[in-house]
């Protein structure tokens, strides 16, 4: 069986050429994979999602580098994420993704 995340990794790496297209938003993306908002946020007010939700799904760091390996440079295995442990850098759930790399390497070629 696919990984829910096997899946949403795929469709990031077949949007990722579709420069004229905006991607759909991360809340967007895991609704269409058939997650419901308690699914992330749980029961009650919907706050912030912490790394260690995501991570619940999504395994841990090192798996989730492994599984966007073939993405040059990989998003999920650099020097920021690494130290930071922090999804939520460049993904955000109700808003646009960023590139937090992009920040200090103007050249990164990555799109969220």
């Amino acid at each position: 069986m696919i990984s829910l995340f096997t899946v949403l990794a795929l469709g990031a790496v077949a949007l990722a050429g579709a420069e004229d297209k905006p991607r759909p938003l991360l809340a967007d993306r895991h609704k269409a994979a058939g997650l419901a908002c308690a699914d992330c946020h749980g029961e009650g007010s919907r706050q912030a999602v912490e790394s260690d939700q995501c991570l619940s799904c999504h395994e841990s760091w090192e798996a989730t580098a492994k599984r966007t390996r073939t993405i040059k440079p990989n998003p999920h295995d650099n020097h920021v994420v690494n130290a930071s442990g922090e999804c939520n850098l460049c993904h955000h759930g109700h808003k646009a993704a960023e590139v937090v790399c992009a920040q200090c390497h103007q050249d990164f070629p990555f799109r969220p």
